[in-house]
This record gives structure tokens, sequence and C-alpha cells, in this order.
């Protein structure tokens, strides 16, 4: 469920900025809309597709108290529905707003929740442990605005839509937002684990933070660790199964959704298994492993092709739409990945919380050294590329601020192996990865992703950091308690390992190693030269995208973004024309986006934002 929160004095024109704020939330004529009224404000809820609005996590008492939950929580006693229920009596029968906030902090998942008490006129917000459903705040003239989508909070004030320099600066050079700044100026993202309170006698809101990251120091041994880690991740399991039986697990050749299929088996659901080829990534071994592991469980696997025309259609529009531009989808085939997501699966499993808790420790000693690796040559390529379109004081907006915002995202992590995962964990692995399951798969279906619970991560954070780095904690989980699953090599990013040790196991991994040592060879431009002379075709490669082609002809950006000239003099085909062009791309999709136009170029070209 979706959810757009307006506290406003109540009058016309707030109505209809929430009207607005929920057709942009609505991805489906299927999908059922309600709007409630209390004291302080409206609260108005989309579902997913196919859900009644009887069925909506929403309660209200006879005295006007008001809850509601949006994303995909859990619990661990029960069901998310007998909570709500639960908690409507404790208000009905004169709770403290205090208590039932309490109980929304024991929630799982990814979820933001809303609370109206109307005896102490109070409004209670409440986001999941680590931020991971995506929850924006606005403020314009004497009201406050929340909303799980960026769209949402543009339609509520269109006149306050302008694009941040340094967001974008964040955008082009390392590839996704950091901490709560969104490209939305003056819109930040809600934090993980906080509550946020407005009353009559503080209307700006009051915030505090309800769980902190523990340190990543390492207490337990690596067995013990293992173990305790497994406990949560069985419980997680254990609790998507109750809110959803029917569901469908999103199978790579990895570690990560390996150990879920291991623990949904072992608890004897049998779901259903889609993975993706990934042709241009060591010759698929991802597709062709994935198929392998769907085997050794004994169970039908759907394995999808990559279609090379797939950045030409209408489906990578819908994941724009759906993914809100906060990070680069052009030529990735997570954009593909997401377009099988339909409400027809029912529910979707994905691994993206696994694979930090069991792995990652740490992306380099010092922030310094990891800046240097992640942005420094990004950055360069993405600013020559920006120079060649925008205008050029934009272009230093975007050097200052996100150079600005780097040092104050620094400043508060501080420094060493510790702070660099931090760092990714808020901005990479919280927005740009979590993106897609949280926001996209999620707009169609509930998801769900073990290992997203306060107490996973206390587990996780209680082994040594380096057992993780050198993935000794997430080998000691599987030999420990899944060696089965072992039996079948793993694709981990770009390595093939056989952590199993089996001889059936090594000989796979060979032939995939060759088969990948072929692909690699073939791509090599004499290799390829004589190939495609005999009429082979050489690997695999994305057609070019004509609606990035049309964007420096079709955008209506203002000239203080981009410079009118120069996009107007790029040619396609000659040199830097992509690049530049994909910078425009992006630039319009999210201005068309926020103003609720089309995103097709060729559609009426409307407004421009500042």
């Amino acid at each position: 469920m979706k959810l757009s929160l307006l506290l406003a004095p109540p009058d016309p024109t707030a109505e209809r900025a929430l009207t607005a704020a929920l057709a942009s939330q609505t991805g489906s004529t299927d999908s059922a809309s309600v709007v409630h009224h209390f004291a302080a404000g409206i609260l108005g809820v989309v579902g997913r597709p196919g859900v009644a609005p009887g069925a909506l996590p929403v309660r209200r008492t006879a005295a006007g108290d008001l809850l509601a939950v949006a994303g995909t929580p859990l619990v661990r006693d029960g069901r998310v529905a007998g909570v709500l229920d639960e908690l409507a009596r404790r208000l009905a029968a004169g709770a403290p707003s205090a208590e039932v906030v309490e109980r929304l902090t024991t929630l799982e998942g990814h979820f933001a929740a809303v609370l109206w008490h109307a005896g102490e006129r109070r409004t209670s917000v409440v986001t999941d442990a680590l931020g991971m459903q995506p929850l924006y705040r606005g403020e314009a003239g004497a009201g406050t605005f929340y909303a799980t989508d960026l769209r949402a909070v543009a339609a509520w004030a269109p006149e306050t839509i302008h694009f941040d320099p340094a967001a974008w600066g964040a955008f082009f050079y390392i590839g996704h937002p950091i901490g709560d700044r969104t490209p939305l100026a003056g819109v930040r993202r809600v934090p993980g684990a906080v509550v946020r309170t407005h009353a009559p006698d503080d209307p700006g809101g009051r915030e505090r933070t309800w769980w902190r990251w523990p340190a990543l120091e390492g207490t337990l041994p690596v067995e013990e660790a293992a173990a305790r880690l497994v406990e949560e991740l069985r419980a997680d399991v254990a609790a998507g199964l109750r809110e959803s039986p029917e569901t469908t697990l999103l199978l790579s050749g990895g570690f990560d959704s390996r150990l879920i299929l291991a623990i949904l088996a072992e608890q004897g659901a049998r779901p259903r298994l889609i993975t993706h080829s990934h042709p241009d990534e060591n010759g698929d071994a991802d597709g062709r492993f994935a198929v392998a592991t769907a085997r050794l469980y004994g169970l039908p696997i759907e394995w999808e092709r990559a279609s090379p025309g797939f950045f030409r259609t209408g489906a990578y529009l819908d994941y724009v739409r759906r993914s809100e531009v906060v990070a680069p989808s052009l030529y990735l085939f997570i954009a593909q990945v997401a377009a099988l997501v339909t409400p027809g699966l029912h529910a979707v499993w994905d691994g993206c919380m696994v694979g930090p808790s069991l792995k990652f420790a740490g992306g380099a000693a010092t922030m310094d050294a990891y800046l240097q690796r992640r942005v420094a040559g990004r950055r360069a390529a993405a600013r020559r590329a920006a120079a060649r379109v925008l205008a050029p004081e934009w272009v230093e907006a975007m050097d200052e601020g996100f150079d600005a915002l780097i040092a104050e995202e620094v400043a508060r992590v501080g420094d060493g192996p510790a702070a660099t995962f931090h760092f990714q964990f808020n901005s990479r692995h919280r927005v740009r990865i979590g993106q897609n399951p949280y926001q996209v798969y999620a707009s169609q279906v509930p998801t769900f992703t073990p290992g997203l619970a306060a107490r996973s991560w206390e587990a996780a954070c209680a082994a040594h950091p380096d057992d993780r780095r050198t993935r000794r904690l997430c080998e000691t989980v599987f030999r420990r308690h899944y060696p089965h699953a072992l039996r079948v090599p793993v694709a981990s990013s770009t390595d093939l390992l056989n952590p199993g040790g089996s001889v059936a196991g090594a000989a796979r991994l060979q032939w995939q190693r060759a088969r990948a040592g072929v692909s690699a060879l073939a791509r090599r431009p004499k290799v390829a030269g004589l190939l495609r002379a005999g009429g082979v075709r050489v690997g695999f490669h994305w057609e070019p995208s004509p609606f990035v082609a049309a964007a420096p002809a079709t955008h209506a950006l203002p000239a203080t973004v981009v410079d009118r000239s120069r996009a107007a003099a790029l040619r396609p085909g000659a040199p830097g024309f992509a690049d530049a062009a994909e910078v425009v791309f992006y630039l319009e999709a999210w201005r068309r986006l926020m103003r609720g136009e089309p995103l097709d170029p060729a559609s009426t070209v409307g407004g421009a934002v500042g």
C-alpha cells in the first residue's frame, strides 16, 4: 500500500492537492484508493492492484483515531491484520499514542505507519528500522506533506518543483542519492527507525530515533554468529509465509536468493521460481546456476531471456515511472527483471538484504579510498557529458553541491571500514538497490526481503567484520546449515565459486569458466570482426534507446539547467552524443514524471521546472 498524508488546515485547495497526489500514486485502474479526513489534515491511501478497499491496512475508531501502514510490514507473533485490529481496540479503549507507537516499532519488514490520536490531537509517523520503505517529507506554506512517492509530493505542490543540483550531481557522479537528499529540492527522505510527531503545540514536528545500528566490532565466533543469523532469517521467512503462502522467488545464481530458497524449502514452501539471463556476464553463469539450483530442489523455473530491444519499449518507460528516476537505469538488466513482477505473482521474495548482512563489512579501509574507487573515474566521465549539454552555471552548482553533500555525509559517518559500510548501505543499498524491491516490485505485490529486521542486523553485526568481508560468515551459514545448496557453484558478483567443494560442482564450474572465457574472447574487436564476417552473431548488445536519442530535441528543461543551443547542436552519431543525450533523458524523464506528463518524448511537451 502507498500513502499520502497532508497535515494542513482543511480547505478546498488541500483536498485538491491530496486528490492529485493519490492520482499520481495509482499505478493501475484496478487499484483502490480511499481518503480519510481528520482534525489535523487528510490521509489518502492507495492499494496494490486487485486489493479491495476493505482489505487495505487502515483502521479507524468511533472516536476518530486513525491508523494506516504502507509497504509490506511483518510480525513475528501472528499476522499484520491482527496487530492492526489489536491496536484499534487499544485506541478505542483509550490507550495513549505512546503505547500504540511503541507497538508499531516492533513491526518488521519495510513499512511506514501513520497514527492520528484524536484525544491527544497528535499525529505520529513511524518508519522501519533501516528506512527501506521510501517515505518523503516536504513543506509548503502552513502544510507538511508525507508520501511514499516523490511524484505525490510534487503533485501536492507543483509550484515548488525544482531540481536539486547537489542530488543530481550525486545521481551522475556516484550513481545514487546520498543520505536523505532527493532530486526534488527541499524534499527529504525520512530516515529509518524514527518517530516523527506533530501536535498543536509543535506543528513543525519532532523526531526521535527508536533503534540504532550496533557496532561492527564482532563479538561472537563465526559459527555462533551464523547460527544466530540463520535463526533470525528463518523467523523472517515464516512471517512472510503467514502473510502470503502463495509466492514467487526471484532466483539468481548467487548466495543470497539461494539461501532464501533453502529456508523456504525447509519450511515446506514450493515457490514459483523466476530467473533472468545475464548473457554478457560470465557466459550467463547467473541464469545457468539458478536453473541448476532449481533442479537441485526439484522445482520448475522460468528462465527469462534478455531482450536486446527492451530499452526501446514502453515497458522500460513503465520502469522509469515506477522507480521515479532515483538512479541511472539505462542498459541495466534489473530494469528488465522488474518488468516480470506483476500482480499475478501474488508476492515476491528478493535477496537484497541477505547479501550485506552475510558478506559486506565495509568497502574500503578509509572513506578517501572508497570515494576514490567509486567516484573519481565515473565523475570525470559524467562531468564531460554534462558539460556538453548543461548550462555551465548548473554544472558548477552540481559540482559544488555534490562536494558539500559528500563532506556532510562523511562528517556524519566518520572514517574507517565501519564508516564506508554505513555510507554505502545508507545511500547505495538503501536507495539504489532498495528502490526495486521496495518501490518498483512493491507497487504490484507484497515484497519480502529476509534480513530486514533490526534483530537480524544485530545478529549479523555480531560477526567479526573480517568474517563477513572474506565470505567466511556466508560460507559458514551454508556449510553448517544448508550444505545441500552448495552442490551447485555460485556466481557472486564477478566471481565464479565452488564453495561446496563437490566434484560435480567443480566440473560444472570449469565448464562455466570455459564458456565465460569463450564469450570474453568473442568480444575482442578482431575476433568479433572475424566472427561477424562469417555470419556469427557475437555477444549480447542492448539496442540504443530511441527515447535517449530524442531527448535533446524534445525536452522542455529550463535554460537554467540545459544550454539549449548546445542541446540543439547535438547530432546522433557524433562523438559524445550518446552520453550527453543520456544526461538530458534522465533530467527530462524526471521533469515529466514530477509534472504528471507522459514519459514518451513523442508526447506533447508541457511546462518546465526550474
